[in-house]
């Protein structure tokens, strides 16, 4: 198919070729249309808040994004909004940070957590 469509353009004149690119009309953009995953959490944020905090509360050490997250059955994205409007509105407290990062309903729970965390000792 390369072959045959260059040896027909080989075969125009440099004058047709010319015509054949400036009389052509402008080539449009085509994209895809963006589709949007349906939100598996629900529509009410505050449900999930809640939900996250009651699960914070039972456990009297820190807990990680991936603890609640596995208790909620929540996903992830819900988790981590849910904390950082608890974290917000002063009723959740990180120690720590990245993959040392633990929850808790206290300042001194969540960094005693991170500590035990980071020096690799089990809750």
């Amino acid at each position: 198919m390369n072959e045959k469509l260059a040896k027909l353009i080989r075969e125009q004149s440099d004058d047709d070729l010319l015509a054949m690119v400036l009389d052509r009309e402008p080539a449009k953009l085509v994209t895809k249309p963006v589709i949007s995953r349906p939100r598996t959490a629900s529509k009410n944020g505050n449900d999930d808040i809640e939900l996250v905090h009651k699960t914070n509360k039972k456990k009297q050490s820190g807990t990680t994004v991936r603890e609640i997250k596995e208790l909620v059955g929540l996903p992830r994205a819900a988790v981590v909004r849910a904390i950082a409007a608890l974290k917000e509105s002063g009723k959740v407290f990180q120690g720590g940070e990245r993959r040392f990062a633990r929850y808790a309903t206290s300042k001194q729970a969540a960094d005693k957590a991170s500590k035990l965390a980071r020096n690799g000792k089990r809750r």
